[in-house]
């Protein structure tokens, strides 16, 4: 009741006689207590963190100043390298024109290579608007369970008030954290320091660069060290201010007649600025060290407890004592008032930065610039060598370009060209620009991470393979992001802190025209953090994990909700504030208990619509099963598509919740009238089993039979419904672009499956015809093989017996040839025996008659006409 009462007020508008009661405390469970008796100041709370040099005594606050002062030198000398270092950084940047290194002739290029300015301002540029976005840096955190309401939306006014308070009332904070956001990548370090200005009365914040906080050569860390020395140098009007408002003792000091050395760090700085200090110090500019160390028997205590000194350097007294604890901090544990912003940790207590990473290159980078534009310079500069002449001084022309000349000749010298040699340079070397390009790479190598090419080189290339891609490349950038997180973190717990001390209600209203909060509700815990995740630094990070979320939600949507995943992609990609994504967003209605015909007409509009416990579940079936059959109306093109699905998930309700209602009420009559969960309260595991045993037999009960009588007609129906649902997502489904190419490719793969199983039934067959046709085939070949042996045989057979006709003819004929030879040289023979007679014959008759005749032999052997 105390708590609803509470609520009301703060909600309300009249917060004003809340606010104005005093003694409000809060307890462990964040419970504001409220003391209805006024509030009175108490002395020991206000004087609590008043100077307290007064109450020190003369000789020993000397003491303490020359201690402190000669231990701050220490702390100098030890950082000395590091400033001279960081003040190198500074001027290779070339924003003061001043970049070592380089050719002295006249002419020479001073050009400086942007790779440490454009590293700077790129990180500087990625940081910002993570760290300290448009809608404001603050969220709400309350940790721990079984949270009063009261406690929530006191967080809730605390991060509205700190929101508004860094955006707002603190004008200069946004501009000194990108000042740090700039000096702590260059130079691996920087610090903001936060005071209470009773002037302003509101918090002030100012950044430091690495030179203007000291702390001691052992140190490890900057919030562990022993002394933490603060320079700040003040004008003589701030020194008096600072005494009126008893932050200073009044020690007279006069304007400071010179105004403190500069470090290399300020020179280098200042000439960027394009300031230059004169020795007249018209402002009495004077250093104070504020220094944050640890003193003892300042109240009597021998056990050191920490304390803020302030000492002049010049006349080298102190001016402030104030205790550094919480009044009611009985560990007495040190307050911090600077914040540190490291880039990346080392082993010592100084981070590192772009300086010590890639300062060499940029160096190197630098001087391979200059070397080629020297190169292209002097290669395009006439150079000669003169000679000198007898009776002639020698001469040093420097040639003017478009300008005549006159030089002296010597003796008998009658031409220019026998004295004046030209003398030529190489060009520019394309060795040295393939190493400047190398230098270039090797330095952004270090600082930047491509991003946008991811996207460029693969659009298609999925969700969670672009995330993991991402997430690889932006393990250095994530790491010191979160650094700037926990800065951050402290920089809230500082600011935190400053309002529960100085804060009051009075000063709110006097500065919003409203109370957005009570300097109640700063005591307790913070329950406030930074709005940045070290583990999304970039909005391609981002992107892609809204991908990943919005197509696993899509995949299975009913393990999400959809509502807050839009939500979530219009918060956290678009940055839209919760007030625009209200508006465009569908709100979800909470459900309302309803009558049957109530829920029918709500179904048909799209409304939501529930069951609850005590309707008539099996009328408000019955109702919604005749409206969804009606054919004018659940069947109707214009309902049924919002009406069937919602009233499918409907009935399921009111079905489950009957028969959760049947089953108790006969458990309940099995019982006697006690009530089941009666049992279910008590320990012994025997009442629960018996227990489970009797909800067995009734649930089998309402399955077998109550059901059956009461349901028997309802699974038809549903099935029916189901099937038009089913039917109208299909008719309706919305073409995704992924989908249908998902869809392509799995209606190829089973086109391709098919095509394989048809080859494959294909293959088989031609296997079973190749084997019937091997088969048919060698009974083909044996049966060819018997008729061409068979054939063969019978030609054999012919063959022979032709042979042997043959044979038989040719012996024949030999025969008969042998014969007529025989007969024609007997017939020869006998012819030309007959001729021989006749010679024989005539040749006597000539030898008797001795006298030729004309007679002849004929064609015997010797013819003789």
């Amino acid at each position: 009741m105390a708590e609803e009462q509470e609520e009301q007020q703060s909600d309300g508008g009249e917060m004003t006689e809340y606010s104005e009661i005093g003694g409000m405390q809060e307890d462990d469970k964040g419970n504001t207590i409220v003391d209805l008796e006024p509030a009175t100041p108490d002395a020991s709370q206000t004087d609590f963190y008043d100077n307290l040099v007064f109450q020190v005594d003369a000789t020993e606050l000397s003491g303490i100043a020359m201690d402190l002062l000669q231990k701050v030198d220490w702390d100098k000398k030890a950082r000395e390298k590091r400033d001279k270092m960081y003040a190198e950084g500074i001027r290779r940047t070339g924003l003061g024109d001043d970049a070592p290194g380089g050719a002295q002739f006249i002419g020479a290029s001073r050009v400086v290579h942007p790779m440490l300015t454009q590293a700077t301002v790129e990180f500087e540029s990625r940081v910002i608007k993570e760290i300290f976005p448009a809608s404001g840096p603050v969220k709400m955190q309350v940790l721990g369970t079984d949270i009063p309401r009261s406690r929530w939306k006191k967080a809730e006014r605390k991060a509205a008030f700190l929101n508004w308070q860094l955006r707002t009332q603190m004008t200069e904070f946004r501009p000194e954290l990108e000042k740090v956001l700039t000096q702590s990548p260059l130079g691996g370090v920087a610090y903001l320091r936060f005071v209470w200005s009773d002037a302003l009365q509101r918090p002030t914040v100012h950044s430091c660069t690495s030179d203007q906080v000291l702390i001691p050569f052992a140190a490890t860390s900057f919030y562990t060290a022993e002394r933490i020395t603060f320079v700040d140098d003040i004008t003589h009007l701030e020194y008096k201010e600072r005494v009126r408002l008893g932050l200073y003792i009044d020690a007279e000091l006069s304007p400071a007649s010179m105004a403190p050395t500069p470090t290399k760090v300020q020179d280098a700085q200042n000439k960027i600025e394009g300031k230059t200090g004169t020795a007249l110090n018209e402002d009495g500019l004077r250093r104070i060290y504020e220094i944050n160390t640890f003193l003892s028997g300042i109240d009597g205590n021998d056990r050191p407890r920490p304390y803020i000194v302030q000492v002049d350097d010049t006349s080298r007294k102190v001016l402030s004592i104030v205790r550094n604890w919480q009044e009611e901090d009985e560990k007495c544990e040190r307050m911090h008032w600077v914040v540190e912003w490291g880039f990346i940790p080392w082993t010592g207590a100084y981070p590192i930065g772009f300086m010590h990473m890639i300062g060499s290159l940029s160096g190197a980078a630098t001087g391979a610039l200059r070397a080629l534009l020297d190169s292209a310079h002097v290669n395009n500069m006439p150079t000669a060598a003169m000679l000198k002449g007898s009776g002639v001084s020698g001469q040093s022309v420097q040639l003017r370009a478009t300008e005549t000349t006159e030089i002296n000749a010597g003796i008998g010298a009658d031409d220019v060209r026998k004295r004046i040699m030209a003398v030529t340079y190489n060009p520019p070397s394309e060795v040295l620009m393939r190493l400047l390009e190398f230098l270039v790479q090797s330095g952004e190598s270090m600082v930047r991470v491509a991003l946008d090419k991811l996207a460029q080189d693969n659009p298609n290339m999925p969700v969670g393979t672009m995330y993991a891609a991402i997430e690889q490349g932006l393990n250095v950038v994530g790491a010191i992001i979160g650094r700037y997180y926990y800065a951050m973190e402290q920089t809230l717990a500082v600011l935190h802190r400053i309002n529960r001390m100085y804060i009051t209600d009075e000063i709110i209203r006097d500065e919003t025209g409203q109370l957005l909060a009570r300097r109640a509700d700063f005591q307790g815990p913070l329950d406030c953090i930074p709005v940045a995740d070290p583990s999304t630094p970039s909005d391609a990070h981002r992107h892609a994990k809204i991908q990943a979320v919005s197509a696993r939600a899509a995949q299975v949507p009913q393990l999400y909700n959809m509502h807050n995943v839009e939500k979530l992609f219009l918060k956290k990609l678009l940055n839209m504030p919760d007030e625009e994504i209200d508006e465009l967003l569908t709100p979800i209605p909470a459900p309302q208990r309803m009558n049957a015909v109530n829920e029918n007409a709500a179904a048909a509009l799209g409304r939501p619509i529930s069951a609850f416990p005590e309707q008539d579940q099996l009328a408000h079936i019955q109702t919604h099963v005749m409206f969804m059959e009606s054919p004018f109306f659940g069947q109707l093109a214009t309902i049924a598509p919002k009406f069937v699905p919602m009233m499918l998930q409907h009935l399921t309700e009111h079905l489950t919740l009957w028969y959760v209602t049947q089953v108790f009420e006969q458990t309940q009559e099995a019982l006697g009238g006690r009530d089941p969960s009666e049992f279910m309260k008590i320990a012994n595991p025997e009442v629960g089993a018996e227990l489970d045993r009797t909800l067995a037999m009734v649930s089998a009960d309402v399955l077998r039979e109550t059901s059956q009588k009461h349901l028997s007609t309802l699974p038809p129906i549903i099935n029916k419904a189901y099937q038009m649902v089913a039917s109208m997502q299909q008719q309706n489904a919305p073409v995704d672009p992924g989908q249908v190419a998902r869809e392509r490719n799995q209606m190829q793969e089973k086109d391709n499956q098919q095509k394989n199983q048809l080859k494959g039934q294909e293959l088989q067959q031609r296997k079973e015809q190749m084997g019937i046709t091997v088969i048919q085939g060698r009974e083909k070949v044996q049966a060819d093989l018997g008729k061409e042996q068979m054939r063969a045989s019978t030609q054999r057979e012919i063959a022979s017996a032709d042979s042997l006709a043959e044979n038989s003819r040719l012996q024949i004929k030999e025969a008969g040839e042998n014969r007529r030879a025989d007969l024609t040289s007997a017939t020869k023979l006998e012819a030309n025996t007959d001729d021989n007679m006749t010679a024989i014959a005539i040749a006597k008759s000539e030898m008797l008659n001795d006298e030729n005749t004309d007679l002849s032999t004929g064609s015997g052997i010797n013819p003789n006409p």
